[in-house]
């Protein structure tokens, strides 16, 4: 198990909160330099014994941020505790479970890790020399830290293949199925020439889903709302991955549900759940990026009663 305490700054956060896309860097900035804690080289120095470099490419995230949690509790100069515990199942697949507290709060023993008050990340990897092509290739023991193994092969490969085929099941007919194109932006998504780090796969769904938003209902819900949208569970499976200049088309299965009956603050005035399942493929030769699925809560404080009741009335219409 590795943990570093950190301290929350504007390259972090901006001017702004802990959100999903800075807690996903967090949290895989932490796995890349616990594989070469202690050693003279690099996360970025990782070679096989042809030496070539390897990247430890994630197939599978599932981030969860538990009900009464809330990522904007972690603000700009906050200090933050980040956990990472590494496996590994053979010689190029990693396993790995993360946490984010304040500083103190993690025990030694991840076996007593409290996932249902914090935010908590689960992952897979692939060693691979290759993110364009996925070319998985065992590392040089002398460059990668000696990592405990596990027994039985790890879910998440077999689950990927489940949901590549089968998808992650249907709504019941009660969803909305919209797709919304997007475009891997240049030194905003993805420097020139590089490959989309995996932590935005989850913005840039983020960015289809308000998207869509916009042009559903018909006068699109207000700006203000996405402010008081709050991710719950996200889960992806990567399959192939973009870069700098893609463009990417985004078929999204949407369903309202009722907010939960208790847990939630007497506070805040919950409107309703959002459960959404994406598709991501690359436009120019219809491949398929990533398949993911997600759970967001839709709650206002009641000072903004009349943001809430606006935001019910459209997503009743648009969502029934």
């Amino acid at each position: 198990m590795n943990r570093q305490t950190l301290q929350l700054t504007m390259s972090h956060v901006g001017l702004g909160t802990l959100n999903e896309y800075a807690l996903m860097v967090l949290f895989g900035s932490a796995h890349s330099t616990a594989l070469t804690e202690g050693l003279a080289n690099k996360p970025s120095a990782i070679l096989d014994r042809q030496g070539r470099i390897l990247y430890p490419a994630y197939f599978h995230t599932h981030l969860v941020v538990p009900p009464g949690c809330d990522l904007s509790d972690f603000e700009l100069w906050d200090k933050v505790e980040v956990a990472v515990d590494i496996q590994r199942f053979g010689e190029t697949l990693l396993e790995s479970r993360y946490l984010l507290a304040p500083p103190g709060q993690i025990p030694d023993d991840p076996a007593d890790w409290d996932t249902s008050a914090l935010p908590s990340m689960a992952g897979n990897n692939l060693m691979v020399v290759d993110a364009a092509k996925g070319t998985v290739s065992a590392p040089n023991p002398e460059t990668i830290v000696a990592l405990p193994k596990v027994v039985r092969p790890p879910e998440a490969i077999n689950r990927a293949q489940q949901v590549r085929l089968e998808g992650f099941g249907e709504y019941g007919g009660r969803e909305r199925e919209e797709m919304v194109e997007l475009a891997v932006i240049p030194d905003v998504d993805a420097a020139p020439g590089q490959a989309m780090m995996f932590a935005k796969f989850g913005e840039m769904m983020n960015r289809a889903e308000r998207t869509l938003f916009a042009r559903i209902p018909r006068q699109g819900i207000p700006t203000a709302a996405f402010a008081h949208l709050k991710l719950q569970e996200r889960q992806i499976f990567y399959y192939a991955n973009c870069f700098a200049g893609d463009q990417l088309r985004v078929v999204l299965k949407v369903r309202r549900t009722d907010p939960p009956g208790e847990g939630l603050p007497t506070t805040q005035i919950p409107v309703c759940c959002l459960e959404t399942q994406f598709e991501m493929v690359r436009v120019s030769d219809h491949a398929l990026l990533a398949l993911a699925k997600t759970r967001k809560l839709w709650s206002f404080p009641i000072s903004h009663r009349d943001l809430a009741n606006d935001c019910r009335r459209l997503l009743a219409a648009a969502l029934p």
